[in-house]
């Protein structure tokens, strides 16, 4: 299990990005959650889109269909989403005491979920520069590898060669929507080269053994 710095000083909230150790935890391998109360888990069904959906007590346990985010101010709720190259993130507003879950592929990244994301999270009354952000394991900008149609799609200071940084991406959207960038940490791990690690869909998704890491978030 890893976990970030700047959200461990926080009482108030459970996190952790999972890695090998804590098993297969992709849908309908959850029984492996032997350090999570799974009646409190409330998990996306993640389909690559910019969909945030707002959650409440009586989705606990539940999952949350067509959608790429979570967000809730709900005491008791762990958000949980599910990644094995694509970008996990984690938010909290602690002044506000408001969490969020986001899952941020390519597609993802280029509708822009974390602008979504911050602006939901002002919108039940946080404030941008009150939210820290923790950006989790995820295939580095030497291991991505995309097609020129694709490369096409994003801003030439992006792409690195052949290679799409998907970190500078989320980044810059986080300054953008007024996240100060000492309120962001991005862990220094890579998916897809730290593999005995992590599982990676680019490099393990023919493989017996290939899965998925769950990042959450929750309020005591």
């Amino acid at each position: 299990m890893i976990y970030a710095k700047k959200l461990l000083k926080f009482n108030e909230i459970v996190h952790g990005f999972t890695t090998r150790k804590e098993g297969n935890l992709g849908l309908g391998n959850l029984g492996a959650l032997g350090f999570l109360d799974r009646k409190n888990l409330v998990l996306a069904n993640q389909v690559h889109k910019n969909n945030i959906e707002t959650v409440e007590v009586k989705d606990k346990g539940g999952l949350i269909v067509k959608t790429d985010g979570l967000i809730t101010k709900d005491k008791g709720i762990i958000l949980g989403i599910r990644t094995a190259d694509c970008v996990p993130l984690l938010f909290y507003e602690p002044v506000a005491k408001i969490i969020g879950a986001v899952h941020a592929g390519w597609r993802g990244s280029l509708l822009k979920i974390i602008g979504k994301m911050i602006r939901q999270i002002c919108q039940i009354g946080g404030i941008s520069k009150n939210i820290i952000c923790v950006i989790g394991p995820h295939i580095c900008d030497k291991c991505y590898e995309i097609p020129k149609e694709r490369q096409k799609l994003f801003e030439k200071k992006y792409i690195k060669g052949e290679y799409l940084d998907l970190s500078s991406v989320n980044i810059d959207q986080l300054l953008e929507m007024g996240i100060k960038r000492e309120n962001i940490e991005v862990l220094p791990y890579c998916t897809f080269h730290q593999n005995e690690q992590f599982f990676s869909y680019r490099k393990n998704k023919k493989d017996e053994d290939y899965g998925e890491m769950l990042a959450y978030i929750g309020l005591i």
